[in-house]
């Protein structure tokens, strides 16, 4: 049977990256060693916008916690 891939688009792939990083930290989900390092890359390679830090703000008023991946990429 052959993997079934799947390449998003450039402008999302920051998002998916830090909600990824995020969700495999706060809810301790396991990535594969490559999927942790292709969402590190990506994380690197795509800049958040001042859009994105609003946004994470926002939801930690609503949530009362945080995104502190997005949290320390935005100061």
């Amino acid at each position: 049977m052959l993997a079934r891939k799947f390449q998003p688009r450039e402008q999302i792939c920051g998002t998916i990256a830090y909600t990824y990083i995020y969700m495999s930290d706060k809810y301790k989900i396991n990535l594969l060693e490559s999927e942790r390092d292709l969402m590190h890359m990506w994380d690197s390679m795509y800049k958040l916008s001042v859009w994105e830090c609003g946004r994470n703000e926002l939801l930690t008023e609503i949530q009362g916690n945080n995104n502190k991946f997005v949290t320390e990429r935005c100061r």
